[in-house]
């Protein structure tokens, strides 16, 4: 997968410019730190794709975002900030894009940690990427 692209704000547009790549407008997040009060967009493509006989290819993106250091080492798993979602996608390409916004506001202000991993359904292959990032409201 490519880098990922956080951004204050991902539209569809026509129009060709700096900021715009596979149709879509995205306007970068240029500072360090995001604001939990703010969606956060996210932007990048994924390579080398399995194509099927018919033509498809089949991907799955897990999502998982949470502080990276909890202050009270005594909470359990389960009641740690955690954000987490899955994405199962088809594509005619083997080059592909793929975009998501997130409502950050459940998680405390801190240093938080994402972890983007795609799958493909086809070949098994795996690739992950890992960001850390300062949130603050």
């Amino acid at each position: 997968i490519s880098d990922i692209e956080f951004s204050y704000d991902i539209a569809q547009t026509e129009k060709e410019d700096i900021y715009t790549k596979n149709g879509l407008r995205i306007i970068p997040h240029t500072g360090g730190e995001m604001n939990k009060n703010e969606k956060i967009f996210l932007y990048f493509e994924i390579y080398n794709l399995s194509i099927d006989a018919n033509g498809d290819g089949r991907y799955k993106i897990d999502y998982e975002i949470k502080k990276r250091d909890t202050e009270d080492k005594r909470k359990s798993i389960d009641e740690k900030e955690v954000i987490t979602t899955s994405v199962s996608e088809m594509t005619k390409q083997r080059d592909t894009f793929h975009w998501i916004s997130f409502d950050m506001s459940a998680l405390s202000d801190g240093v938080c940690e994402m972890t983007i991993k795609v799958t493909d359904s086809i070949s098994g292959n795996s690739a992950t990427a890992i960001y850390s990032f300062m949130l603050g409201g």
